[in-house]
């Protein structure tokens, strides 16, 4: 009877080791994706207002020096997202009647005198909240919810975002708007307010993040 009892207390051991049986769970670790930025495209759109049509524009500002993590507790369960963006690698994308030497002379003024480059060296994002619904088939849409630290403020953003998880790939897209002014960031206006930028800029991202 004894050697029975000793017998199956060595089994329950065993199955307690191996987290099998009797409803237990093995903890899955969490898996981590970096960013692409070769694969991806991180944007900002910033247009500027003027009573002459021929003076308005749209400037679109791309960055290739970033990085980002988006981490997954379980599989098609999302718990975190980061990115961390250099203020100084924002460039103007030179198009239409934009030359380069022009766009130089802008990207100037905006890290230097508009974003403080120097001074708020990084453009951050954490997530305090994700919401977004992932199917079986991987594809995903919902909000992420977090933090934007910009020209040494932080305020909270909401951020729609669509998806797919794939094997090794997790890909995003989004965009949303965001007022310079709530960074206490100077809106320029030059030939006595004949030109000047608009207060709000539009955030677009389409990321490529690997295991």
């Amino acid at each position: 009877m004894l050697q029975r009892q000793s017998s199956w207390m060595a089994k329950g051991a065993l199955v307690a080791v191996l987290g099998v049986g009797g409803g237990a769970q093995t903890a899955q670790a969490a898996v981590t994706y970096k960013v692409v930025p070769s694969q991806s495209k991180f944007v900002i759109y910033s247009k500027t207002a003027s009573p002459l049509a021929k003076l308005r524009h749209t400037r679109e500002l791309r960055s290739s020096g970033y990085t980002g993590n988006v981490v997954f507790s379980a599989p098609n369960k999302p718990a975190s997202v980061t990115m961390n963006v250099k203020a100084d690698s924002l460039k103007t994308v030179v198009r239409d009647d934009l030359n380069t030497s022009t766009a130089a002379r802008v990207d100037l003024v905006t890290k230097r005198d508009i974003l403080e480059a120097p001074k708020y060296p990084t453009i951050n994002f954490k997530s305090t909240g994700i919401n977004v619904k992932v199917n079986p088939g991987g594809v995903f849409k919902g909000t992420l919810k977090g933090n934007l630290s910009l020209h040494g403020v932080t305020r909270p953003v909401v951020v729609p975002v669509s998806g797919k998880v794939s094997g090794n790939t997790v890909t995003a897209k989004g965009a949303f708007t965001i007022k310079q002014s709530d960074y206490n960031i100077t809106l320029i206006s030059i030939m006595g307010g004949m030109l000047s930028a608009e207060n709000p800029v539009t955030i677009d991202f389409n990321l490529v993040a690997k295991k």
